[in-house]
């Protein structure tokens, strides 16, 4: 219940401050529930580069 309740809340304060927010999260559902641009980083490669 805190999830959702934050969620809300995150949300009530970007419509009424009409401010620029960015939220970093790991669950794409909360992404495209929140944003107005969702931005995927791409994985880090385990081997380095030569």
């Amino acid at each position: 219940m805190t999830k959702l309740t934050m969620q809300d809340e995150i949300s009530h304060i970007w419509r009424e401050e009409k401010v620029t927010l960015i939220l970093v999260t790991h669950d794409l559902e909360e992404a495209i529930f929140l944003a107005g641009r969702v931005l995927v980083l791409p994985r880090k490669s385990a081997v380095a580069p030569t």
